[in-house]
């Protein structure tokens, strides 16, 4: 669900004189269509960066794409798609692995999510950075609480395959938990993007 707050943390982007795009995608926020978790919302996110990138006030050259959490994997995956013409991606908290799917399965918080059979290698695989690593065609940039040790181990597992294939994909640790390691996460992009232009 998407909230004013995530729409207010942009602001550092908005205040160095980017133009912000916060787009929802299918089956969320009242969109028609069928939530599918890391498949077609794929689709609606390749589909919203190709517009931005065409507008006539928006260096098309410029663009960028960054998450948090699910919106996180989005961006991560739009990292292997040459459709798209994006300067980087990055992410907070957003690098999976597909024992994820396992694990939220068997959760009682997490399993509303899962929509499709988790016990399917093809189907968890397809929805995750890691076992693509080597087709990756836009650095991406993925930040990773200190506190949030999930992600700590699934991005050791993802850089270790990475460094092997020479992947365009950093890793960098910043203070806080899943929730608290965003504004971090966002002024570390942020950095990136001014140093971009």
């Amino acid at each position: 669900m998407f909230r004013p707050a995530a729409f207010a943390a942009t602001r550092p982007f908005r205040d160095a004189g980017f133009a912000v795009m916060t787009p929802t995608l299918r089956g969320e926020n009242g969109n028609p269509g069928r939530f599918e978790l890391l498949r077609g919302e794929l689709d609606d996110a390749r589909a919203a960066a190709r517009w931005l990138a065409a507008r006539p006030e928006v260096d098309g050259a410029r663009v960028y794409a960054f998450g948090h959490s699910i919106g996180g994997g989005v961006a991560a995956m739009l990292s292997l798609f040459d459709d798209v013409t994006l300067a980087r991606t990055g992410s907070c908290g957003g690098l999976y692995v597909p024992e994820t799917f396992a694990r939220w399965a068997e959760s009682r918080s997490n399993r509303r999510l899962i929509r499709f059979d988790p016990q399917d290698r093809r189907e968890r695989e397809m929805r995750v950075l890691g076992p693509h690593v080597a087709d990756m065609v836009h650095e991406h940039v993925a930040y990773i609480g200190d506190e949030d040790p999930w992600f700590i181990e699934n991005a050791a597992a993802i850089q270790a395959r990475a460094q092997a294939v020479g992947a365009p994909l950093t890793i960098e640790r910043v203070p806080g938990d899943h929730m608290s390691s965003l504004a971090p996460a966002l002024e570390g992009f942020l950095q990136r993007a001014r140093a971009d232009a």
